[in-house]
């Protein structure tokens, strides 16, 4: 996958990433994530991209375009993606998100976390 191509999908896995985080249905995010999956495979059908998100203990996953651009096999749920070091910004995240709600105390040892 070229450095294009990888930064549009991160962009792209951003912006779903942030409009899945407003607290809303599951019907509501349903529309976003087609909305917005319809919308890019429109303007670049060159990309292929999978997203999931969990709400109310359902996984629901959504998938446009295809693996490569040779092979034309769709993607899916268990398609392969490689992402880098945007896992980072994913971990970051759900680390300010526990400890705003006070379930992880940074001043703690790592230890106390894990098993």
């Amino acid at each position: 996958m070229n450095m294009i191509r990888k930064v549009k999908a991160i962009i792209v896995g951003l912006i779903c990433f942030i409009s899945l985080a407003v607290d809303s249905s599951a019907q509501d995010h349903s529309l976003k994530v087609d909305s917005l999956l319809e919308r890019v495979a429109t303007e670049h059908p060159e990309m292929g991209i999978s997203v999931a998100f969990i709400k109310n203990d359902m996984v629901h996953f959504y998938n446009r375009g295809y693996v490569s651009r040779t092979s034309q096999q769709p993607v899916s749920k268990n398609s392969i993606y490689e992402i880098g070091s945007i896992t980072k910004l994913f971990t970051t995240h759900l680390l300010a998100n526990e400890v705003a709600r006070g379930t992880i105390d940074l001043n703690q040892p790592i230890d106390k976390y894990l098993p």
